[in-house]
């Protein structure tokens, strides 16, 4: 694949058209005109050059389900599907060294967290645990690096050190306040020092970013939780009920929209949420939900639990 760009200024704009292109064939793949004023470009460049690169990277995406270009789709990546995850961490693995190692590091660790935010795993503390190492050894091959600092800083988070998760997570966002993963950690990170609304400022400006549209759950869902924390539930239920659609198979957003949802009084939205996380859990019931080993901790803490004593389902 070759990259081919041109700009100009005209009329007091900025233009930029890029290419990506097929070397052997010459075929265009994709291609993309993208403009802004000339007053204030210095502060868009970040997010055209961002617009850019998920523009490719999706046709790449596309292009790898074909046989094609490339083989790592990063949308598996930020899913919530073992399959899919399962896939991303293999071509993670066999790309080794050949790209960047602390991004293929902590992109296989965030497979690990997801694993075990999402109860993929039977034992999510053998996941985290796996997290971490891969973490650590991709902060000792770039200590700097946004990604490597925020997956950490997830990965702490998962264990309850919150003061350590929001001091990673606040180097990463000023290593690069233009990585969104930096963005949902620090929001992660807020929210466990009980700083809602600037967590849901940071999920929101996360959202904002381009790559975060590889699956804007993941920025949903942190929006929607801190608003839970804060205590707006109308409001965390607008944003879960986005998770759910841009991520049906996302089980934490089904479980707070479940208890959030109860909590307001809609039982027939309730039931809804419990059933499609039976159909994702099939060893889910309401006396497990109550259970101390199923992850719903946030919602005890906040009293938000009364849904696993309801036997609607």
């Amino acid at each position: 694949m070759r990259v081919s760009s041109m700009a100009g200024v005209q009329g007091g704009v900025f233009s930029l058209v890029v290419r990506l292109i097929h070397e052997p064939s010459g075929r265009v793949m994709w291609s993309q005109r993208l403009t802004a004023p000339m007053v204030g470009l210095d502060g868009r460049l970040e997010d055209l050059a961002a617009r850019c690169c998920l523009g490719m990277l999706q046709v790449l995406d596309q292009g790898r389900a074909l046989g094609a270009a490339m083989g790592i789709s990063f949308a598996d990546v930020f899913s919530f599907s073992a399959p899919r995850l399962a896939r991303a961490d293999q071509v993670l693995a066999q790309l080794s060294d050949s790209i960047t190692p602390a991004v293929t590091l902590s992109l296989r660790a965030w497979i690990r967290t997801t694993h075990a935010f999402e109860r993929l795993t039977p034992d999510p503390r053998q996941a985290i645990a796996e997290a971490a190492e891969l973490a650590a050894r991709a902060r000792q091959a770039a200590p700097f690096h946004a990604t490597a600092l925020a997956v950490q800083s997830v990965v702490e988070a998962y264990l309850d050190r919150d003061q350590i998760a929001f001091d990673l997570s606040r180097q990463a966002v000023l290593a690069d306040a233009g990585n969104p993963l930096a963005r949902l950690a620090h929001s992660r990170a807020l929210a466990g020092v009980d700083r809602f609304a600037d967590s849901a400022a940071q999920a929101r400006a996360g959202l904002d970013q381009a790559l975060s549209s590889l699956n804007p759950a993941n920025w949903h869902l942190g929006i929607g939780v801190a608003m839970m924390r804060a205590g707006d539930l109308s409001a965390a239920t607008r944003h879960l009920e986005a998770v759910h659609r841009f991520a049906p198979d996302n089980r934490p957003a089904l479980r707070f929209l479940a208890a959030l949802r109860y909590a307001q009084r809609d039982e027939e939205g309730t039931v809804h949420a419990l059933l499609a996380l039976r159909r994702l859990e099939p060893d889910f019931s309401l006396d497990l939900m109550g259970s101390d080993g199923y992850p719903v901790d946030s919602l005890r803490r906040l009293g938000l639990l009364q849904v696993a004593g309801s036997r609607l389902i």
